[in-house]
């Protein structure tokens, strides 16, 4: 028993020490300028305190910095409270190293005004750790943001994706110029499901990106719901309209079926749309209907190609992407695909055009017309069964 006492009383005459002497003040003259050359920023805290005897950290609350980085977009962090992991005898040398850090509430905000787009990350939940290793430094990361905002600046949100998470290790070299993505799972709710691996290089300078992804098979159903909603023209410029009225297509709708891809992304990451893009996928079992014209009972498809993002962007034009026939042809011969697609179970609607005028005054005696004003009847047809090859 006296053992324990002094045991228990060395104890608690260590805790008080420790606080004693690592006071806010000291805290902040410890950790605050090391946060600073670490983000290169000029950093804002609301307050700080140890984390002593249970966990051994460093607990910051209120923590945010920003700062303009080489390519002129603006980076803005905040944080409702960042625990900072550290070993004691590093603090009391006040030479700190980071082993981990714990980030709640954390908020993201990344301004480009060359290209007048602004995301935006909000309820940044993630949590850090990190070892040496030779010359590198292995960390290991988890982190789930609430929502991801994509707009034009001072705009409303044109895309918002819910529960995006990242899960997996990454290794950097000591000045974070080139970053390893190990084979890490990315997830955006329960839509989408992929493990991601590659490497990220010139981080400080030019960013290169080369990143292999390769999703699960997912309902098709939920991501394209979700994607209607998504108003990518707000994020490009005006293209002027055609003169005269627009016919609009006819709504496609597909559901039921199951997708997944394997996907590599290569380039520059200030010019997205100059982006290498090669992937191959497949389409199994999906059902699809254009409005009273067509449906498909059963779509499956597998598909593969290779091209720059802004020539797949142009494949296909919608209401509000108009673009001209020259435009289409270049995107296509942009692209190299192969694609096979099979359907059965169809059925179509051929609507007839309108009897021309005076047809039934014309027409012979006791021959059979359609009743003046009543609309022509379709052609329909059924059970239909077809295989597509495109080169």
């Amino acid at each position: 028993m006296i053992m324990l006492c002094v045991i228990a009383g060395l104890f608690i005459i260590a805790v008080a020490a420790v606080r004693l002497f690592l006071t806010r003040e000291k805290l902040l003259a410890i950790v605050v300028p090391r946060i600073e050359r670490t983000l290169d920023a000029k950093v804002s805290i609301g307050d700080i305190g140890i984390n002593f005897p249970f966990g051994l950290g460093v607990d910051i609350t209120a923590l945010s910095f920003e700062k303009t980085l080489p390519d002129t977009s603006a980076l803005a962090f905040a944080s409702e409270k960042v625990t900072v992991r550290s070993s004691l005898m590093s603090l009391l040398r006040r030479k700190p190293e980071i082993k981990a850090a714990d980030v709640q509430g954390g908020s993201v905000t990344l301004t480009n005004p060359k290209n007048a787009r602004e995301i935006g990350l909000r309820g940044l939940g993630a949590q850090l750790s990190m070892r040496p290793a030779q010359e590198t430094f292995a960390l290991s990361v988890k982190a789930v943001v609430d929502s991801v905002l994509v707009s034009a600046i001072g705009a409303p949100p044109a895309l918002t994706l819910e529960k995006v998470g990242f899960d997996g290790e990454i290794e950097s070299d000591k000045d974070m110029t080139q970053i390893v993505v190990k084979k890490s799972k990315l997830s955006w709710g329960d839509l989408v499901a992929a493990t991601i691996e590659g490497e990220v290089a010139n981080v400080r300078t030019e960013p290169r990106v080369a990143l292999s992804i390769e999703a699960d098979d997912r309902p098709l159903g939920p991501v394209l719901e979700k994607i209607k909603t998504f108003k990518l023209a707000e994020l490009s410029p005006k293209k002027p309209q055609a003169a005269g009225p627009q016919q609009p297509p006819a709504p496609v709708e597909i559901s039921g079926g199951a997708f997944g891809f394997n996907a590599r992304i290569e380039g520059l990451a200030k010019q997205p749309l100059a982006m290498s893009i090669a992937f191959d996928g497949h389409l199994k079992d999906a059902s699809v209907t254009s409005g009273e014209l067509a449906s498909i009972g059963a779509l499956n498809a597998e598909f593969k190609g290779q091209g720059v993002a802004l020539a797949w962007m142009g494949l296909f034009p919608g209401p509000e992407k108009p673009v001209t026939p020259a435009e289409i042809g270049m995107a296509w011969q942009a692209v190299d695909l192969d694609a096979t697609i099979e359907i059965e179970g169809g059925e179509f609607v051929l609507q007839s055009k309108s009897a021309p005028a005076g047809a039934a005054a014309a027409a012979p005696a006791g021959g059979t017309t359609p009743a003046a004003g009543a609309p022509p009847q379709p052609n329909r047809g059924s059970a239909m069964k077809a295989r597509v090859e495109l080169a």
